[in-house]
């Protein structure tokens, strides 16, 4: 699954939880043409996946640094105090963390 598919993923769920106590972004470290992110491009990247959810910009992969995360990993949750609760490519184990999460 491709960063397209992903990103239409992450936008579903954006959507079924709104008006929950969630979050969801799209985290943008490289473009489709792998140039580094910026602003600009994050706003291009938003409307040519059809996001309603805030895109952010890590250029330089912190996520991958300070998480341990793979640059390539699809979907990740996390809980209070910037827990990971859940990485991975599947979405129906990503919404039962979510949902987990929404209980406590």
């Amino acid at each position: 699954m491709g960063c397209v598919e992903a990103a239409g993923q992450v936008e579903n769920t954006y959507q079924q939880y709104a008006g929950e106590e969630f979050e969801a972004y799209f985290i943008a470290s490289q473009d489709f043409f792998f140039f580094p992110s910026t602003a600009n491009r994050c706003s291009v990247l938003q409307n040519t996946l059809g996001l309603t959810m805030p895109v952010l910009i890590d250029p330089n992969e912190i996520i991958t640094v300070e998480f341990g995360i793979p640059a390539n990993t699809k979907h990740i949750v996390m809980g209070q105090g910037n827990e990971i609760v859940f990485r991975g490519p599947n979405p129906d184990d990503m919404h039962d963390a979510i949902q987990e999460l929404l209980q406590e």
